[in-house]
């Protein structure tokens, strides 16, 4: 559901725009660490991502543990430290369990995220069978509302849909919008709530970056790139071909990711 008339990659004076190959790219979403279906070419080690990072040339990337579908966030988060030790280009992302069942302390769980660089949170309700919502997530999404913490969804547009009602001013990144398009469910999502913002590495809908920098401006658009699930050079690539302006493709390459960081109070 995008312009027809517009294109990622499109022709302008004859000729195809001029790749912007000396754009910074922050890349909003990576894997790291064994999973139960691992992808071709996983990414083990904080060298074997730092060595994609610079064959594609990207400056710096949000980590995710990529074994959180077959373990628990007590042990995966603190197994991304030594991603974070490695290279202050890695940033971790921390998976959010409940405060009820004692696994997740809240006194302690933001300090913890300050000594280990954490700005960032996602939630996996499906791997970790939990219901998103305020009876099971109200006193952590209030105190991430006030420190202004992103929370990474999944595009469970329902999910998505539900948690937002409930805490409509939750700073929330939706990643893995898929590659056929997803401008009807998360339309009415940006329109609604302001906070929202989309990943997309999974974006590939012709003419449909354009059209939502047309609709909402370039803010609330963040590069990522998916990898070790994804190839990490293809979203880049059409990303630097973009015939777009030049300062909205340095705000989708990593200005809006930074000033969300920047922003973040753990």
């Amino acid at each position: 559901m995008a312009n027809p008339k517009t294109s990622d990659v499109s022709p302008a004076a004859g000729a195809f725009a001029r790749p912007a190959s000396d754009l910074r790219l922050f890349d909003a979403w990576t894997l790291v660490g064994a999973t139960r279906q691992p992808p071709l070419q996983p990414a083990l080690t904080a060298e074997t991502l730092l060595a994609e990072m610079d064959r594609c040339g990207v400056d710096e990337a949000m980590v995710s543990s990529a074994s959180v579908d077959g373990a628990s966030p007590v042990d995966t988060n603190p197994a991304l430290s030594i991603f974070r030790a490695a290279s202050e280009r890695l940033h971790p992302i921390y998976h959010i369990l409940p405060t009820c069942t004692g696994e997740i302390v809240l006194d302690t769980f933001f300090d913890d995220m300050r000594t280990n660089g954490v700005r960032a949170l996602a939630a996996d309700p499906e791997a970790h069978r939990y219901l998103l919502n305020g009876l099971t997530f109200g006193d952590l999404f209030e105190a991430m509302i006030e420190k202004r913490v992103p929370l990474y969804l999944k595009s469970d547009w329902s999910v998505v849909t539900a948690v937002l009602k409930e805490f409509p001013e939750l700073i929330v990144i939706v990643r893995d919008l898929g590659s056929w398009g997803a401008d009807r469910f998360c339309r009415p999502i940006l329109d609604a709530f302001p906070n929202v913002h989309v990943e997309i590495s999974t974006y590939k809908l012709d003419g449909g970056v354009p059209a939502l920098l047309e609709r909402y401006g370039p803010e609330r658009i963040l590069y990522g790139s998916g990898y070790h699930t994804c190839a990490m050079g293809g979203p880049a690539m059409r990303l630097r071909n973009l015939d777009i302006d030049r300062d909205a493709k340095e705000q989708i390459a990593h200005g809006n990711l930074e000033r969300l960081l920047r922003e973040a109070r753990p």
